[in-house]
């Protein structure tokens, strides 16, 4: 298929779509000049224009005592991890679709808002599909940011809805559940951190539709086969309690419903095979956090200075799960990625903290 024919899924069977593009790597690529995206252009697709604003320079801090890497992605322009997709995605609009269009996505949250933000730099108009029960602080960013906002009676009812007025009013639908482009973006993650790769032994990675993961997981694959990495860090999915989907495949026991993970609280799966598949590559392994283990990271967290939403304190819980299981020995070095910034869902810590009183 062309670059300039849109598709946000296979028009024959309905799977969704990825790209095939030459790139050569090397070390020297993967640190290029220019900051945010831009600075991988020589590894991404070609774009005749380029939406950036330093998406990606993040912080990594180590924490000598726990022998962690914190990466701290909610310190990304809109908040999230998420930027880093977006970009990539609306260069890629802007460079083949011109003016003139209408966007759509679906989202609880931080794609949302990272989407409508992007969509703002690049003169489009979005409009953007979120459950009634998302946090309040996100729907308001999302308006703030110029996004024309509509609410759904859940998750799955906003991704169908979505669907329905991009079908109905010519919408283009750039639904990070099914973006390839935005999986791509995710993949810098991995480029961004490469200098301390030889080092981190465990990744913890909160896993909703899974693209996160998958941007881990292609991103690892990718370095090994240009033999720029020498082994698999190992990889940690981590769900949360009555939404893990990948867990209960795997047998796991999952009690109870999360109130507050907004963020993983993701039922639709559509590149399901392709993680079934990786975890079986990988020996992947899975945890479920429910709100109270969520709550005790979190507040840990917050003591060690990073002001983060209640998603991004899963991997931290797994962590000490993994730890207290025996998966980590001592001395070995791990990575937790800080999804998404708590500024947007303060009212909602509050509530969560008091779980634990």
């Amino acid at each position: 298929m062309e670059v300039t024919r849109y598709y946000f899924k296979c028009p024959k069977c309905g799977a969704p779509l990825d790209i095939y593009y030459e790139r050569e790597f090397s070390r020297d690529k993967l640190i290029g000049e220019g900051y945010g995206i831009v600075k991988y252009r020589g590894i991404l697709p070609e774009f005749r224009v380029y939406t950036s604003i330093g998406e990606g320079e993040t912080p990594i801090v180590y924490n000598d005592s726990e022998k962690i890497y914190f990466l701290l992605e909610h310190l990304n322009p809109s908040g999230s991890f998420k930027d880093r997709g977006a970009a990539l995605t609306l260069s890629y609009i802007k460079s083949y679709f011109g003016s003139g269009i209408e966007l759509v996505e679906d989202s609880s949250g931080n794609a949302a808002i990272s989407y409508t933000l992007y969509s703002a730099l690049s003169g489009y108009r979005i409009h953007i599909f979120m459950p009634n029960n998302a946090p309040i602080g996100k729907k308001k960013l999302v308006e703030a940011l110029g996004g024309v906002l509509h609410l759904s009676e859940d998750r799955d009812r906003a991704h169908n809805d979505a669907l329905n007025y991009s079908d109905n009013y010519s919408g283009l639908y750039i639904g990070h559940l099914y973006n390839p482009f935005f999986i791509l973006g995710l993949e810098t993650i991995i480029y961004h951190i490469y200098r301390f790769l030889d080092r981190i032994e465990h990744i913890f990675i909160p896993f909703g539709s899974g693209t996160l993961y998958l941007g881990i997981y292609r991103a690892l694959e990718t370095l090994i086969e240009n033999g720029l990495l020498n082994k698999r860090p190992s990889l940690y999915i981590v769900e949360a309690a009555g939404y893990s989907k990948i867990s209960r495949i795997l047998g796991l026991r999952d009690k109870g419903y999360s109130k507050y993970l907004d963020g993983i609280k993701v039922s639709h799966l559509p590149r399901r095979e392709e993680v079934l598949n990786s975890i079986k590559k990988y020996n992947v392994k899975t945890f479920i956090v429910d709100d109270i283990l969520a709550a005790r990271a979190l507040k840990k967290l917050f003591k060690y200075g990073y002001i983060v939403e209640p998603t991004s304190a899963v991997g931290y819980a797994a962590y000490s799960l993994a730890r207290d299981e025996g998966y980590i020995r001592r001395g070995e070095d791990s990575l937790i990625i800080l999804t998404g910034n708590g500024l947007k869902m303060l009212d909602t810590i509050y509530e969560m903290f008091s779980l634990l009183k």
